[in-house]
């Protein structure tokens, strides 16, 4: 055969695949038109198998695929599709941003009944239908978020930690995603403490650290990240890092409210109770007329630390009593123990900061509960009564 014979036989085989290719692609086509979508798939599949490089075959492959709710290779046909030529770029996003919606919003549906069931069953659905939502809009953070949430869910632990990754790789501001891993990791770590698991869970306490480091540097200004931060090292058996977290910031930024507060709370966490009120004090004096949630804050934390700096020395005062008196057992019955009455001191100058308190938490019994407490121990007798009252209705009324 000489050469002439060979090219004419090639032109010849590639229209043969050609007429072939293009009635697959017809008989998809009529099969798409009559809705009957398995013959419509089964004729795409035979067109992109004859030729592979037929940017409308696997288009219309992927518009079968949509209509039998197959999405997850309905995206793989258009992939293709695109890869090949870009054609019908703009027909495929309308496609897939439609699979987004309803796959994502059927997603949240399941998650929230779910939520309201406690079954995993729901959420391993909602698990499916937000993979399928990812796959259509893979540059949506959010959903990468919520797929998280359901794996957390799940507990899913390590799953769910690879969503939110990705979803602050796609979003750097995703600060909620940034969070939640921390969160995951000392769940983790609460676990394996509980199965006696030590190792295990100084190694997620270590990574929870991790998280919460990467917290703080994306947004240093909320009080709550580098409160967080602060526990963690705590847990983390990290504490040289926590002091250092919050002293450095003190010396660099005397006049950082946030800085001081979080001092302060690293005092408070090692019971340096009067060093800690100067630090909460020094965040309201820097600016008292900013009643912000810093200020309402500091406000607390003041009560809180003068509080148990109260029963810091009660403690000291009863313990010292106690071996008092068993030096004296046995000695006349006239020597008297004096008492130290110096904790109430502590106690009176808690009671303002938990009174301004229960001005801003109106509808939390549990300051009421401690206000009880502090009226009992300084014998306000009625203001106790109406301490535990308000306690009492709020518990009632489920607040």
């Amino acid at each position: 055969m000489n050469r002439l014979s060979l090219v004419a036989l090639f032109v010849v085989s590639v229209a043969l695949v050609s007429v072939a290719n293009a009635q697959h692609l017809t008989s998809a086509r009529l099969y798409l038109k009559l809705r009957q979508f398995e013959q419509a798939e089964a004729s795409a599949e035979k067109a992109v198998a004859k030729d592979p490089d037929d940017e409308e075959a696997w288009y219309v492959l992927g518009q079968i695929r949509f209509e039998l709710k197959k999405y997850s290779t309905m995206v793989d046909a258009f992939d293709k599709s695109l890869a090949v030529k870009p054609e019908y770029k703009d027909e495929i996003y309308r496609y897939r941003l439609k699979v987004w919606a309803d796959t994502y919003n059927a997603g949240v549906k399941y998650y929230t009944a779910g939520q309201q069931t406690d079954s995993v069953a729901k959420f391993q659905t909602a698990i499916d239908s937000f993979t399928v939502a990812v796959k259509a809009m893979p540059d949506s953070s959010t959903t990468y978020y919520v797929l998280g949430l359901s794996q957390y869910a799940t507990k899913n632990y390590d799953k769910a930690i690879e969503a939110l990754s990705t979803c602050v790789e796609k979003d750097p501001k995703r600060t909620d995603a940034m969070k939640l891993v921390g969160q995951i990791h000392l769940q983790s770590a609460r676990e394996k403490n509980e199965a006696k698991d030590s190792v295990g869970a100084q190694k997620e306490y270590l990574l929870a650290a991790a998280a919460y480091e990467k917290l703080y540097a994306a947004d240093p200004k909320t009080t709550d990240n580098i409160i967080a931060l602060i526990d963690v090292y705590e847990r983390a058996k990290m504490s040289d890092k926590a002091l250092n977290l919050t002293s450095n910031c003190v010396k660099e930024n005397p006049n950082n409210r946030i800085c001081r507060f979080a001092y302060g709370v690293y005092l408070s966490k090692q019971t340096k109770y009067d060093q800690s009120v100067e630090q909460f004090k020094a965040v309201i004096d820097a600016e008292p007329n900013n009643q912000d949630e810093l200020y309402k804050d500091a406000v607390y934390n003041l009560g809180v630390a003068n509080l148990n700096w109260g029963v810091q020395i009660k403690e000291a005062a009863d313990k010292k009593a106690e071996e008092e008196a068993k030096l004296k057992k046995g000695k006349k019955k006239n020597d008297k123990i004096v008492e130290d009455y110096s904790y109430k001191e502590k106690f009176k100058a808690a009671l303002p900061y938990f009174e301004k308190t229960a001005q801003y938490r109106t509808d939390d019994p549990a300051i009421y509960q401690q206000l009880g407490k502090i009226y009992a121990n300084l014998n306000m007798t009625k203001e106790m009564k109406e301490a535990f009252d308000r306690a009492d209705k709020l518990l009632k009324e489920g607040k």
